[in-house]
Parts: C-alpha cells; structure tokens; sequence
C-alpha cells in the first residue's frame, strides 16, 4: 500500500508538473512575458534598461512593450539632439501601456510640437511625492527644460499610504517642508523574484492587481486615522488628506523653483451612456491643484472639460477599453488625444527655443 500510495503520489506530481510547465510555455509564447521590474534603492522598483516584454493590450489582445536605457516607456534619448527636453511626471496615465507609444498624448505632443523633445517619466503607482523623487533620479540624465506633471483622483490616496509628516510654516497653513518614509525597495526574492522567471506568475499578478489596489486603497484610507500612525513616522504633524493642496504647493514649488512647470488635472471622470458624465467629487480634485498650481506661479491645465467635450461630440467615452466596463478605467487612445491638443496652449506659453 505505501508503495502504490507513493507511485500516485509521484504521478499526480509529474502531471502537476507537466501542466504548469506547458502552461508557462504557452503563456510565454501567446501571452505575456517574464516580468522586467528590477529593484531601485530611489523608487522601489523600475523597469529592466533596454527591455523588451510581451504584455496585455488594450484592444488587440497582447503586444510588445520595449523600454529605452532608462528603463522609460520612451524612445531612447540621443545625445546629438539639442531639442529642449520637456520630462513628463505621472504614473500609469503617463506611463500609458494600455496605448501605442506614437498614440499616447506624449507622443501626439512629440508629432505636434516637433521643436521638443518630450520625455516619458511615468511609472505605475507614483504619486506627487514619488513623482518628485522621479524627478531627481532622471533630471541629471534627461537635463529637463521645462516639467508637465499629470495628477489624477487616485494621488489623494495614494499620499495616505507614503506615511507623511508635514512642517507649517511660521504663522501660516502653508506646508514648508515634508517627510516622507523611504519607498520600500522591491524584493529580490520571492513573488517578485518568480515573477522574473516565470510568465505565468506575471500573468496571475496583472490579474490580481487591480483588486489588490482595491484592497490597499481602503487600507490606506484607514491607515489615514491618527491612532494606526506609526511611532516610527518621521518628525513633524501627520499628513491628512485636508492638507492635499497645500502638501501639492510644497511639491510644486520645490520644482518651479528650478524648472519651467505645467500641472495637469485629470479626474476620475464617469462616462454613462447617453452622453452623461459625471466627476466623483464634484470637481473638488481639480479646484484643490490649481490652487496649488497657482500658488507657485506653475501653467495649469483640467482635462475635463476636453474630455466631456469630446464625449458630447462622438459618443465614445475617452476612458475605458473593449474589454472593460465602458467610461472607466485609463484614458484610451481618442482621450490621449484630448488631453495632448488640450495640453499644447500651456507648452507654447513656456517659450522653449530649440538650442542653437
């Protein structure tokens, strides 16, 4: 009896083995790639330098995704081109994987105002304080003329979950100065580390993402309470989301300090059938970054009226994919494409020449 139960057991283990094998190849070969995330002591993680992956489309099933030397989803940076640089900060509307690269708005931006070099610094799940950080990773490499960030709904609970302490400024409301608790530096190990190797792990990930944020999103809303703050937490008051725009007027006037700057606010617009559309908080995100973006003497642009506008005007929603629910989600291609012509008035105003 132990010999037949160990020869059963051996079996069911080959087969188990045969199949996921078979199913890594077959994902590897019609689906998506082995992760290309690689560990960065500044972010957390990045993408791999010249990397090439197989991912999720929006339309078209699976796709090829490839990455220049920075690890940016953007054509690589040649040294002979003196056009300034204009570093656009965000993160997935930015980072834009859901699209082509030529059809997202950086690279409508790139056709239209041909003078520019515009470049994409966006990384899934940055916020405001992180994209600051990006800032400082690439600006010695990118030498930026002139930033464009883009900020969505998301960031406000996003900034929950970055563990924030905030310095007032003398007799004021005003935020002088912030801390921030290092960004945990991706595993080395681990999921992490499978998904490296594995294309069926990846796989299983991308599907899980989007209720894992779900999930974080109400933890961070309930970290956001002053009992669960850490005793750890660096010096200073705790952030809380009242104090969102004038934690932006910090970030913001760090950067226009040093760069020509453009802030772009693009709500979670709800696109209903029927023309109808919606803005979650009643516009409340947008008033509370430009308030910001006017503090500090930053361009300012709100996508949504060119996203209604064009909603109105074709019927398709500018957000949202076939195989999603219709109006949520990412900007698609037509909102891309908005958001870049909407975006255009701002950069002629920064009055970037091209370098003789």
């Amino acid at each position: 009896m132990p010999a037949r139960t160990g020869n059963r057991l051996l079996k069911t283990g080959l087969f188990i083995v045969m199949w996921v094998a078979a199913l890594e190849v077959l994902t590897r070969l019609f689906m998506v790639s082995p992760s290309n995330v690689v560990p960065d002591p500044a972010l957390g993680y990045m993408y791999a330098p010249n990397s090439t992956v197989r991912i999720e489309s929006a339309d078209a099933g699976f796709r090829r995704a490839s990455f220049n030397a920075l690890g940016l989803n953007d054509w690589p940076l040649r040294a002979d081109d003196h056009r300034p640089r204009v570093l656009v900060l965000g993160d997935s509307y930015v980072e834009a994987l859901q699209v082509d690269r030529p059809e997202n708005f950086i690279g409508i931006l790139g056709r239209e105002r041909p003078a520019l070099r515009f470049v994409n610094g966006g990384r899934s799940g940055l916020d405001p304080v992180t994209e600051y950080l990006m800032l400082r990773k690439l600006a010695p490499l990118v030498n930026p003329a002139a930033i464009i960030m883009v900020e969505n709904l998301g960031d406000r609970t996003d900034l929950l979950a970055d563990g924030i302490t905030i310095e007032r400024c003398r007799n004021s409301n005003e935020i002088c100065n912030y801390h921030s608790k290092p960004v945990p530096e991706i595993s080395r190990t681990g999921l992490v580390g499978l998904a490296r190797e594995s294309a069926l792990v990846t796989f299983v990930a991308r599907r899980l993402e989007e209720p894992v944020r779900q999930f974080l999103a109400g933890i961070r809303q309930w970290r956001s309470r002053p009992a669960v703050f850490a005793e750890s937490s660096p010096p200073g008051e705790r952030y809380t989301d009242g104090d969102f725009e004038p934690l932006l007027a910090c970030i913001f006037r760090n950067i226009a300090s040093h760069y020509k700057l453009i802030i772009a606010a693009v709500p979670d617009t709800d696109f209903e059938p029927a023309g109808k559309s919606e803005i979650p908080d009643g516009g409340k995100f947008q008033r509370d970054v430009e308030r910001a973006a006017n503090a500090v003497g930053a361009g300012y642009f709100d996508a949504a009226p060119v996203l209604e506008t064009l909603y109105r005007q074709t019927g398709q929603p500018p957000r949202g994919f076939a195989f999603s629910q219709p109006g949520h989600g990412h900007l698609n291609a037509d909102g891309h494409a908005a958001l870049a012509h909407g975006l255009e008035n701002q950069i002629d105003a920064l009055g970037l020449k091209v370098a003789r």
